[in-house]
């Protein structure tokens, strides 16, 4: 079921686009968060008992990263943001203890463009309100 003209292929582009644009994603987060989800459907055994435990233990991780985006986004103090930021990697690092590097290089990334997007980072413009 491919994509038969040139129209439909710009329609679904744009489409992609807006999406990854309303979620607050640039390419290369997007890029990278597809990486993972390869990745880990590369590494980790797809089976039973095995399957459900990872796939609740990612929606966990998934859903401590995407409320500290949230609180980010409310502008959470430096001191509670760092806090917060420490506890989703400790998270990471209880769920998957071997992922660490790779959880660094994705959320790392996207925490800190957040906190400059909310002004949430010492010295930004917002701050001096």
């Amino acid at each position: 079921m491919g994509l038969t003209n040139v129209n439909e292929q710009f329609k679904v582009g744009v489409i992609l686009r807006q999406a990854r644009e309303a979620a607050g994603l640039t390419q290369e987060e997007l890029a990278q968060s597809v990486r993972l989800v390869l990745f880990t459907n590369m590494i980790w055994p797809k089976s039973g008992d095995a399957l459900d435990e990872e796939e609740k233990a990612l929606k966990r991780l998934r859903g401590a990263v995407d409320r500290l985006g949230e609180e980010i986004k409310a502008k959470l103090s430096g001191e509670e943001l760092k806090r917060r930021e420490d506890e989703v990697r400790a998270l990471c690092a209880e769920l998957f203890p071997d992922k660490l590097p790779l959880f660094d290089q994705l959320y790392g990334r996207r925490f800190q463009r957040l906190q400059e997007q909310f002004g949430n980072i010492a010295g930004s413009p917002d701050e001096d309100n």
